[in-house]
């Protein structure tokens, strides 16, 4: 998409300078453009049809609130009609637009920044985001579903063939366990709200301002349940994702205890708090087990990309449910 369009229909003033490319490719891309009038990021994406242009609204809604309650994030700007949210419809694509975040970047990779504080503003966050109410469905979720084991067989079937057929056979049991665990936890949930639903380590940027948190769009948020969230997040900044054992237990805790000393609701401190996390780690599983299958198209080259990565996630589930026992003490 032309970056002279993009300013003009968002009243952005006369481009100042060559767009950046921050991440993605031609048809769905993030990049900072620059204008007389300021610094933006602006994301692309071909128009959305059925049920994501739903959810492009439901995230439309979490983020407008979270704005308006005064959270840390980017200020999106109001979209020119047609618009689906906060995406404006320009030449049969559409796009969206929030300010630049000046002097500031992602804590991934960040050594200067101190985990357990940041940690503390994560519970503080994690806890505003629960209290604006909105409220969710976990089967209302064509983003992130919960496959049934009859699917999963039949992908694995269809492996035979592939490079990935061995670790796809392999991964059945661990995949049945969390798929239990995860439906277990799910028919006796507490009340489902939306949420941001990756707070990860690339989507909180770090400056003298202090943290902000980006990416409130329909590409992960959505219905969760905020305790098993606040879990999923402290794990993921801990590190317990990445290695056998949590390697930041303090950040953990510091992740929970803000969370908790903001008012933010706590659940059972057992396996069940991890069902979000197995959620999202079966989901992604999924996804790259289908792209290594070329069941999204591409070519040799990214069907073995996709294998790697598969087999990345495949691990992070082994891992992730041999570790339950000593995360599950970390709660309490």
């Amino acid at each position: 998409m032309d970056q002279e369009r993009v300013a003009e229909v968002f009243g952005l003033g006369p481009v100042s300078g060559p767009a950046r490319v921050l991440r993605g490719g031609s048809s769905d891309r993030v990049w900072e453009l620059r204008t007389t009038e300021g610094r933006w990021v602006v994301k692309t994406q071909a128009s959305p049809e059925g049920w994501r242009r739903r959810h492009m609204w439901r995230a439309h809604a979490l983020e407008q609130a979270a704005h308006g309650a005064g959270l840390p994030l980017p200020h999106p700007l109001a979209p020119p009609e047609p618009a689906v949210g906060f995406w404006s419809e320009i030449d049969g694509m559409h796009a969206r637009v929030v300010r630049f975040v000046e002097n500031a970047r992602p804590v991934e990779g960040d050594s200067g920044v101190e985990l357990v504080t940041l940690g503390a503003w994560l519970g503080r966050t994690l806890a505003a985001v629960e209290q604006l109410g909105l409220p969710g469905d976990l089967s209302d979720d064509e983003s992130t579903p919960l496959h049934p084991i009859t699917d999963w067989r039949a992908w694995i079937a269809e492996a035979g063939s592939f490079e990935v057929a061995d670790t796809a056979r392999e991964l059945l049991p661990y995949v049945e366990r969390a798929t239990a665990l995860v439906q277990r936890a799910e028919a006796t949930c507490p009340a489902v709200l939306l949420c941001h639903r990756d707070m990860g380590p690339a989507n909180v940027l770090h400056g003298p301002a202090g943290f902000t948190l980006i990416d409130w769009d329909h590409d992960h948020a959505g219905p969760a349940v905020p305790w098993w969230e606040a879990v999923h997040t402290a794990f993921r900044f801990a590190g317990g994702l990445d290695d056998a054992t949590t390697s930041r237990p303090d950040v953990v805790r510091a992740v929970l205890d803000g969370h908790r000393a903001a008012g933010g609701v706590q659940g059972p401190a057992d396996e069940s708090a991890f069902a979000g996390l197995l959620r999202a780690t079966l989901g992604f599983t999924a996804y790259t087990l289908w792209l290594s299958l070329g069941h999204r198209g591409g070519d040799a080259l990214e069907r073995a990309r996709s294998a790697a990565r598969f087999r990345a996630a495949a691990a992070s589930l082994r891992r992730g449910l041999a570790a339950l026992p000593e995360w599950t003490g970390l709660l309490r």
